[in-house]
């Protein structure tokens, strides 16, 4: 049995009870560490410099002071939805895993995490890939099942664990960081919050530095649910009450989501494009802290001219971190 995580603002309280502050994690003191992926229809676009890319933060260029990519460690987090529609697509997903698993570099970490209307770790984070693959198993007969599909809180709730585990790290052992994060939410989309309303979503994986990935199986509802609420007649959300969309997580924070009829095929593909991601660091310009700051990441002219039709995706904005 997995531990039950608290809901997401009751884990936000304690954080900030604990450390006096809102949590924001940087590669140092006064750095912002950006993940960026570069594709072509949906293919990884490898061998950048970090001279092909421009950051600009709410408008101004900032140079960039350190830039990698295979080599940089990852912590990846695996969010499955075990809702009583999804538990045969997490059936499958478990039966490739090990093979899936290989995608990612040693010292690579992997945790599972189950949600329906609860969220549950199944397993935190580890580099024992064989743990990983038996977590994955155990939440497709053993997930939570309770209260529907809430992905928002579920989001929240992973955002929230990455973030009180880095702190932990440091606590242990001071000035390591530079890891990427990334969470793999495998779900039919098909989820309603009522305490967890996007933009607060979006504010912790933002402070977690967290790129959010999608498996997304199609379905008839969730297609009608999602057209209906993306034109514009939909109500907008009331008394906590609001339709989820991992397609517009994913992208706010520079991730990808894709429909798929058998994620098994599409997991080890988007593993070895979270894998390959470019990661930068630039200093951080003077600002008040706990603002949020708009941030936007280019190809430059040069490189442009080599790869016209990619597309770079990173996450829109940080918060400055608290004294």
């Amino acid at each position: 049995m997995g531990r039950v995580l608290p809901s997401g603002a009751a884990l936000f309280a304690i954080a900030v009870a604990a450390f006096g502050q809102a949590p924001t994690f940087r590669a140092g003191v006064t750095d912002v560490s950006v993940d960026a992926a570069v594709t072509l229809d949906h293919r990884s676009v490898t061998g950048l410099q970090a001279s092909d890319f421009i950051i600009v933060d709410e408008g101004q260029e900032q140079p960039i002071v350190s830039f990698g990519q295979e080599s940089v460690p990852l912590d990846l987090v695996l969010l499955l939805d075990t809702s009583g529609s999804m538990q045969r697509w997490i059936a499958e997903l478990a039966d490739i895993a090990n093979t899936a698993l290989r995608q990612l570099r040693q010292g690579d970490r992997v945790a599972v995490v189950a949600f329906s209307g609860s969220t549950q770790i199944e397993q935190p984070l580890t580099t024992d890939m064989n743990s990983v693959a038996e977590a994955i198993k155990q939440a497709a007969t053993n997930g939570p099942v309770d209260g529907g599909t809430d992905i928002n809180d579920a989001m929240q709730n992973t955002a929230e664990y990455l973030i009180s585990f880095a702190k932990k790290e440091q606590a242990v052992a001071p000035g390591v960081l530079g890891r990427r994060r990334a969470i793999v939410v495998i779900t039919d989309n098909l989820g309603f919050s009522y305490h967890a309303p996007k933009k607060s979503v979006v504010a912790q994986l933002y402070r977690a530095n967290t790129v959010v990935y999608g498996l997304v199986i199609p379905t008839e509802m969730s297609k009608i649910i999602h057209k209906y609420t993306d034109s514009g007649k939909h109500p907008a959300p009331k008394d906590g009450f609001e339709v989820n969309d991992v397609f517009d997580l994913a992208k706010q924070t520079g991730g990808e989501a894709q429909y798929a009829e058998h994620p098994d095929q599409i997991f080890p593909e988007m593993l070895g494009q979270i894998r390959s991601r470019y990661v930068m660091t630039y200093h951080a310009p003077p600002a008040r802290p706990g603002t949020l700051r708009e941030i936007r990441v280019t190809l430059n002219k040069e490189a442009r001219k080599r790869h016209r039709k990619a597309v770079v995706s990173a996450r829109a904005g940080y918060y400055v971190a608290l004294p």
